[in-house]
């Protein structure tokens, strides 16, 4: 598969559990395999890094989010619907509600 961002956030939220690069090596292969038979998710590895750095980079960007008062920061006014819409549709694809 291809290590394009945009293959493989489409391949995710198209319900794929798993995704791994051409490159991968058999033994990387057979690790996806049985892991999304075991009911997990698996991303080859140079994708999970790439995934783990742009989180990381992220959670230093933008503020943190209170959810259970829907407030951005202590003291602000709570969030508008088409805010708290717009803050769930920024969200990294690893982190999106699942549909099951």
């Amino acid at each position: 598969m291809h290590a394009n961002e945009t293959y493989v956030r489409e391949a995710l939220r198209n319900g794929a559990t798993g995704y791994v690069l051409k490159d991968a090596n058999p033994a990387e292969m057979l690790q996806a395999v049985r892991k999304v038979r075991a009911g997990h998710r698996y991303l080859s590895s140079s994708l999970s890094e790439r995934a783990i750095e742009a989180y990381a980079n992220q959670a230093h960007e933008t503020p943190r989010i209170c959810t259970d008062a829907h407030h951005s920061r202590a003291g602000d006014p709570p969030a508008s619907r088409r805010e708290l819409q717009h803050r769930r549709d920024r969200r990294p694809p690893w982190n999106q509600p699942s549909d099951s």
